[in-house]
């Protein structure tokens, strides 16, 4: 058994990955799009990269942020900010069977359907944080930047680990994409027939593969908010999963063949 448990651990790989900005006109925070209206933060620090938007109203009026017409483009590909669902709560008739005889409940079905509020409010001077959809969902196999290796300091103090590092620039980056989020303000009471759409720019420009989960490296616990990271079971660990699960069970089958036995000798007693 403590086989099989040994080979369970160690089972996956990672890539620690930084984001970075293409926008011409970079400020002292290049995840910051800023300008007389609004003020909009950008974060990806997480496992597969979860978009947490924080948003500042600057105008002395109500703005308003319209998640339906806010988008990722990635490519050709545009994926909605809304994040919209339909949730539907409430109650159903029903029975259940126990050894052979049957209970009926009956209740009264009481169904709603409700969707999330796509247009978020803010008051003049407010500030809302809003996460958004992962932008990326599996490791990038199809790296092709310039490798090399990088040292990178372990969290519990016990020296550095070199690991493959791989860079990249706009062009040849495995992933690229643009976030436009959309706003509007309020003429007489009535939403703004003009909206200002914010535009930004990201690219992956940094790859490190580790073994180990991120927590144990500083390069990622101490990063703000331009390194996530994503993750796969490796074939040694799928070998290790099967083993183990192997392990176990001749172990049972062990257990269970000896109790056999004994109860036979006793019972010949």
């Amino acid at each position: 058994m403590m086989l099989g448990l040994a080979l369970l651990s160690s089972c996956a790989s990672y890539q620690i990955s930084t984001i970075s900005t293409q926008n011409e006109n970079q400020n002292t925070d290049p995840f910051t799009f800023e300008n007389d209206s609004v003020k909009i933060v950008y974060d990806f620090k997480g496992y597969n990269a979860p978009l947490t938007v924080s948003i500042q109203n600057k105008l002395n009026q109500p703005l308003y942020v319209d998640w339906n017409k806010s988008l990722l483009v990635f490519d050709n590909n545009s994926i909605s900010l809304s994040g919209a669902n339909i949730q539907i709560q409430g109650r159903i008739n029903g029975s259940s069977e126990n050894y052979g005889s049957t209970t009926y409940s009956n209740q009264n079905a009481n169904l709603s359907a409700s969707k999330p509020l796509n247009v978020d409010y803010l008051l003049p001077k407010a500030t809302i944080k809003r996460q958004t959809i992962y932008v990326a969902n599996e490791m990038m196999k199809q790296a092709k930047g310039k490798s090399g290796y990088s040292y990178i300091n372990r969290t519990d103090g016990s020296g550095v680990t070199k690991v493959a590092t791989e860079t990249f620039n706009p062009d040849n980056s495995p992933l690229k994409f643009k976030s436009y989020i959309t706003l509007f303000t309020e003429v007489d009471g009535k939403p703004a027939a003009k909206s200002m759409m914010c535009e930004k720019s990201f690219y992956v420009s940094d790859i490190k593969n580790v073994a180990s989960k991120p927590k144990n490296f500083t390069y990622y616990t101490e990063a703000n908010k331009n390194v996530f990271y994503t993750s796969k079971i490796t074939k040694f660990g799928k070998m290790g999963f099967a083993t183990g699960e192997a392990v176990i069970n001749g172990v049972s089958q062990g257990i269970s063949e000896s109790l056999t036995n004994k109860n036979k000798a006793s019972n010949n007693q």
